[in-house]
């Protein structure tokens, strides 16, 4: 693992490689680099957001893999389709299934101090152990670490070089998550739009106040036992901002991607370890 700082572009595509210009897109990536600017905020006490971090450099996209470099588990298979399928991962690949216009992919990004297996700027790879019986997920390891309340995020772009994606037809999301946090530490579930998306990120329109994307805290999530997945279903109309950027109404037709962030609920912490695997996920009619 290694220390990584991903900037503007942390809440959306993670992969810090130096020297990219801003908004030059990686040929092999699912996002468009990002220029200087401000960190995501992480959380606070009370699920509040701290105010963005700053910092400079830029971000490009994360390379697309179709190899986990693993063996799934024997028995593995696909689950039943679902209406509107994001990414059930079974194709080994970090991009979402093609399914209502989606072509983007999976990502992850942390804070600076922070550290987070995979690192961003690395392969991504698909894990080979999946939830309901599936042979792969996506999954994020490390150690909240530093000031300014840390964070650690897996996310998925829903189209590549960060455009906006029309998610108007739905009214919530589900998925399967497994994992844990620290004592200091909690998950959120969280969903960019164009306004709260820096400009120069894709479609990203915010040039001040950015950041406070939609979200809903997870605070029951902890440690879960071995091979055990929780299914969780989130209605769009429990997402709110947390007040710390411009004030934006939620736009479902103008949405950049879905995350989710391990956050700090304290200012300082030091190699607070968590682990976090997201599976089978749908949109839901």
């Amino acid at each position: 693992m290694r220390t990584v700082y991903c900037l503007s572009i942390a809440t959306l595509f993670a992969a810090c490689v130096p020297g990219l210009p801003a908004g030059e897109l990686d040929p092999q990536s699912t996002g468009a680099a990002g220029a200087n600017g401000a960190g995501a905020g992480g959380m606070s006490a009370g699920g509040h957001a701290a105010a963005p971090g700053s910092g400079s450099g830029g971000s490009a996209g994360t390379p697309v893999m179709c190899d986990p470099g693993c063996v799934p588990a024997p028995g593995c298979s696909n689950p039943v389709a679902s209406p509107s399928p994001v990414s059930g991962l079974e194709t080994a690949c970090t991009t979402v299934d093609p399914f209502d216009g989606r072509d983007g992919g999976w990502y992850v990004a942390a804070s600076d101090n922070t550290l987070i297996t995979p690192s961003p700027g690395s392969e991504f790879q698909v894990t080979c152990t999946g939830a309901a019986g599936s042979c792969f997920s996506a999954c994020i390891t490390g150690k909240l670490s530093g000031s300014g309340y840390p964070w650690a995020m897996l996310g998925i772009a829903l189209r590549k070089d960060a455009r906006a994606y029309d998610m108007s037809r739905y009214r919530a999301i589900s998925f399967f998550v497994t994992g844990s946090v620290g004592t200091n530490s909690n998950l959120s579930f969280r969903v960019p739009q164009v306004a709260d998306t820096m400009v120069g990120t894709g479609d990203g329109a915010c040039t001040q106040g950015c950041f406070d994307s939609y979200m809903t805290p997870l605070f029951d999530f902890r440690p879960q036992p071995v091979d055990w997945w929780e299914p969780r279903q989130i209605e769009f109309t429990e997402l709110h901002q947390q007040g710390f950027g411009t004030p934006e109404p939620w736009d479902p037709t103008r949405v950049i991607s879905l995350q989710w962030q391990v956050s700090a609920n304290t200012e300082t912490v030091v190699n607070e370890p968590f682990k976090l695997c997201v599976d089978q996920v749908d949109l839901v009619p």
